[in-house]
C-alpha cells in the first residue's frame, strides 16, 4: 500500500497558501513523526518478508498456544510446519539450539522486530488439513545441551492445540 503523505503535504501547502517555512514551523514535527512511523512499519515488513516467515491462517482457524515464560502472540499449524510469534522483551534475539516439536526436522528463528520474534518448525507431519493438532512442545533457546544437560540456555515448554490449515 502506497503512503499518501507526499500528495497530502503538497495539497495542504496549496490549500493553506503558506510558504514552505511557515508550513515547516507549523507542521514539521507531525510530519517527521508520521515519516518515522511509516519507515518503522516498512522496515518491519521488510525484515519479516526477507525471512519468509509470515503467519497466514485460514479464517476458520482456532486454537490455543500456551508457553512457559513467553507470551505466544500468534501461531499457525500447517500440515508440514508450525510457526510461532513470541513476545521477546530481552535485549537480544532468541536462537533455537534444540527442539522437540511434533516430529519436525528443522527449526529456524528470525531476528526480533520490536518486541516480537518468529520461530518456524519445518518438515513436520502434523496431520491432515482440517484435523486437530494437540501436542506439547519443547524447545531450547540459547546455550547448548552437553551430556544430556542444558548449559547456559533456557527450556521453553508449552502446548499447542489448533485446527491444521
Amino acid at each position: 500500500m502506497r503512503n499518501p503523505i507526499i500528495p497530502i503535504i503538497i495539497l495542504s501547502l496549496f490549500l493553506l497558501g503558506c510558504s514552505e517555512q511557515e508550513f515547516r514551523s507549523k507542521y514539521g514535527q507531525e510530519i517527521r513523526q508520521e515519516v518515522k512511523d511509516v519507515v518503522k512499519e516498512a522496515v518491519k515488513e521488510v525484515l519479516v518478508s526477507n525471512e519468509m516467515i509470515k503467519i497466514e491462517k485460514s479464517s476458520n482457524a482456532i486454537g490455543t498456544c500456551t508457553l512457559a515464560n513467553y507470551k505466544c502472540m500468534d501461531f499457525v499449524v500447517n500440515k508440514n510446519s508450525i510457526t510461532l510469534q513470541l513476545e521477546n522483551t530481552q535485549e537480544s534475539n532468541l536462537v533455537i539450539t534444540d527442539y522437540l516439536v511434533s516430529d519436525c526436522s528443522s527449526a529456524t528463528s528470525n531476528p526480533k522486530v520490536g518486541n516480537y520474534q518468529m520461530f518456524r518448525f519445518d518438515s513436520c507431519n502434523n496431520g491432515d488439513v482440517g484435523s486437530t493438532f494437540d501436542q506439547d512442545i519443547k524447545f531450547i533457546v540459547g546455550g547448548e545441551v552437553v551430556n544430556g544437560h542444558l548449559v547456559g540456555g533456557e527450556m521453553v515448554t508449552g502446548h499447542i492445540k489448533s485446527t491444521i490449515s
